[in-house]
């Protein structure tokens, strides 16, 4: 659940900044098939990490995967801040 909440949020609040920058540089002919291939892999890897999130609370607990998370998601901000224009 943490993590589908946690790429909820991400692709609400980050991901329309990021696709008015692509939608820019994309030309008209691929930028379609580029973004139909992101909303597979995203819907994808949300399916996985669920299940992994599942895994994680079953075998260490469920304090311990929020903690984790947490963590993850401090690390993930950090190296987005960094990025560059």
């Amino acid at each position: 659940m943490i993590f589908v909440v946690y790429f909820g949020i991400l692709d609400t609040i980050i991901m329309p900044s990021l696709m008015t920058y692509f939608h820019k540089i994309a030309k008209k002919k691929i930028r379609a098939t580029l973004v139909s291939v992101r909303s597979m892999i995203t819907s994808f890897l949300v399916a996985i990490l669920a299940i992994f999130a599942g895994l994680m609370m079953d075998i260490i607990g469920i304090k311990i995967t929020i903690v984790l998370s947490g963590l993850f998601g401090i690390i993930a901000i950090f190296f987005f801040l960094r990025v560059k224009d």
